[in-house]
């Protein structure tokens, strides 16, 4: 099993597959250094250049998002086909040539990724706010309403846990596509593991769906909508449509899916307790602050430096009153931060709240229907009366004409 990292955001899996990459990313900038390379290198250039004047707000005709995703890829086509016929990567293998590809996109959308992330023509940020308020109030959700077993929260779980959500974590900390979906497949193997030390067997993959939710809506991860857009919009086609990497980032597409659409039916609860749930939902404020992430604001443009600065962990960032709390490995014990402490009681005020209104509720809808029932006997009385009386003066107007004609 993974174990988890005290110091810096990235579990030690993770920052191996991080030193590989920039090691394998550095081979290939030192490729485009030879003169050979220069009119690919020319052409990347060229390509970013244009992007970004494409892209300037005064720009009278300004790209759209959409004008922007096909020159992009229409931009890996040409560079497909460049690599193919260029001296330098003539006769790579297909998987080499895949590798040019994957360092090809990473060059360039981590030089646009503050242009073309989260565009002001989308409405990207407006479903971020929604989605993460969402996840804000349905942290009280348990696994065992989506449908799965944890078990008791061991030592061991809980790390992997907090891995999973690392990992979510750092998504938005990264600037090109193919690292984004990295950390969802590095995410997606802490919860295999999560599922395989809670069955003491093979992880079922039914039950890695609900896992994965659980594990977005505790970890709360920032801008999700707009990083699987952008995954989608400007990632290479192969690591979304097929392979490993594909089976996971389609089931965090359905997790945000799901959680878009939640409701009572879908945790199978009624929806007074859901309502009950959701209300309580405001002391629940944050994910755990034990979980934290490498931090990189982007104001560095070269692709090699920012690579560089992700395998440098940020210190554990605690709020101040938590400080006091940590156990001998710096991590807060959140059993004794003070809103954590207040927060159960709290929740149940409101669940008995919600309970006594439940009750009064149901007594005024009582009262409504004996109401109602009144309304309509007394109704049918008056009916009956006018109906009787009509047919006395009836009866009298016939006598009155009989005797009339006598």
């Amino acid at each position: 099993t993974r174990e988890a990292s005290n110091g810096g955001g990235m579990t030690p899996t993770s920052r191996q597959e991080a030193s590989l990459a920039v090691a394998d990313f550095n081979e290939f900038l030192k490729t485009l250094k030879k003169p050979a390379s220069h009119e690919i290198v020319t052409r990347l250039k060229g390509f970013i250049d244009e992007c970004l004047v494409a892209n300037e707000p005064s720009q009278p005709n300004r790209r759209s998002t959409t004008e922007n995703q096909a020159a992009i890829e229409k931009f890996y086509t040409e560079m497909s086909s460049k690599l193919s016929s260029s001296p330098v990567f003539k006769g790579l293998s297909s998987e080499q040539t895949a590798f040019a590809l994957d360092s090809i996109e990473k060059y360039i959308m981590t030089r646009l990724h503050r242009t073309l992330f989260s565009p002001v023509d989308t409405e990207d940020e407006t479903k971020d706010i929604e989605l993460q308020r969402l996840m804000k109030q349905l942290r009280w959700i348990e696994p065992t309403h989506l449908d799965f077993q944890l078990g008791k929260t061991t030592p061991e779980i809980k790390k992997l846990i907090e891995n999973a959500q690392r990992e979510l974590m750092q998504i938005d900390t990264r600037r090109a596509p193919q690292d984004k979906v990295l950390c969802i497949v590095r995410c997606s193997k802490c919860i295999f593991d999560i599922l395989h030390a809670v069955s003491d067997g093979p992880a079922g993959a039914d039950d890695f769906l609900p896992a994965l939710i659980y594990v977005v809506i505790q970890g709360m991860p920032t801008r999700l909508y707009s990083n699987i857009q952008y995954i989608i919009r400007f990632g290479n086609n192969m690591r979304v449509s097929s392979g490993e990497s594909s089976y996971y980032f389609t089931n965090l597409v359905c997790a945000v899916a799901f959680i878009q659409n939640i409701n009572a039916e879908s945790l199978h609860m009624t929806q007074d307790d859901f309502d009950g749930y959701k209300a309580s939902s405001q002391f629940l404020a944050s994910p755990p602050e034990n979980v934290c992430v490498d931090e990189n604001d982007g104001s560095q443009d070269d692709p090699l430096t920012l690579l560089d600065l992700a395998l440098q962990p940020d210190g554990l960032n605690l709020p101040d009153e938590s400080r006091e709390i940590e156990d001998a490995n710096g991590v807060p014990d959140l059993a004794e931060f003070i809103p954590i402490k207040t927060m159960k009681a709290s929740i149940q005020e409101m669940i008995d709240l919600s309970t006594k209104h439940e009750e009064l509720r149901q007594r005024a809808l009582s009262i409504q229907a004996e109401v109602e029932a009144f309304r309509k006997s007394l109704a049918s009385e008056v009916q009956e009366i006018l109906e009787k009386t009509a047919s006395r003066n009836q009866t009298q107007q016939n006598i009155h004409s009989y005797e009339s004609s006598l």
